[in-house]
């Protein structure tokens, strides 16, 4: 492998791995449909690694290049991080799994891998959204998924709002998956913190999301944010592939 590539086969075989899990999951076709009617601006997977975390984002359509690094470059300024090696970016055919149904092409994506040193993403018992808030925050929705497994004494952010940012925990590990939606972006963006604030004294408790697989993977059969995880497996596969040589 090239020293100026993302490296750590092993690392990225277990976000392959992971993924192939993910995309074994099976939901209801009806939400699937609502799924996919929201599809996320940029879908992001981080696998935490100690200090280091791998990221990978994808997005529904063709981005510069260049943009999509310095998203990454946002990232780790952010964060107090420091990329290790140079992000690779790359356009690739979107295809849904044929196991879940037709084949469906889904037009040219863009996606891209970074691996970042002194990045920790867990802060006490919470994750760490904050630097992905400022570094995709000018877009309407983004999803960010850790690959973690869930954790018992779980205290991250779970339904928080402030200044036309929403943030909402879908599922609880095995991967946390978030859905960060800005409604105003004519403001600074808040300071998320990394553990959900009490609520006031008889204030209601907001509801859990159900049905977890449900709603994470169901698009795998209808079409878009399925066609952005397949894409991701696909680029892990190549990168493998390339460490190999």
């Amino acid at each position: 492998m090239r020293p100026d590539r993302v490296g750590g086969s092993g690392r990225l075989r277990r976000i392959a791995c992971t993924l192939a899990a993910l995309l074994g999951a099976t939901a209801s076709i009806a939400a699937a449909a609502q799924e996919a009617r929201r599809a996320p601006d940029a879908l992001i997977l981080v696998q935490p690694q100690n200090d280091q975390a791998i990221v990978a984002v994808v997005f529904p359509g063709v981005v510069a290049h260049a943009r999509v690094r310095g998203r990454f470059d946002r990232l780790a300024t952010a964060g107090g991080w420091r990329l290790m090696g140079l992000p690779e970016v790359t356009d690739e055919e979107g295809v849904t799994d044929p196991r879940f149904g037709p084949e469906r092409r889904l037009g040219k994506q863009t996606s891209g891998t970074a691996m970042f040193a002194s990045a920790p993403q867990w802060v006490g018992a919470g994750l760490n959204l904050q630097p992905y808030l400022v570094a995709f925050g000018d877009l309407d929705r983004i999803e960010v998924l850790f690959l973690a497994d869930a954790v018992p004494a779980y205290a991250g952010l779970r339904d928080y709002r402030a200044d036309g940012v929403a943030v909402t925990l879908t599922r609880a590990g095995g991967p946390y998956r978030y859905t960060i939606t800005i409604d105003d972006h004519r403001g600074p963006l808040p300071t998320l913190p990394a553990t959900q604030p009490r609520a006031p004294a008889g204030a209601a408790r907001p509801a859990r999301s159900g049905g977890v697989l449900a709603i994470l993977l169901p698009a795998v059969i209808a079409g878009t944010a399925a066609g952005l995880l397949v894409l991701v497996a696909l680029l892990v596969r190549r990168k493998m592939t390339r460490g190999a040589r």
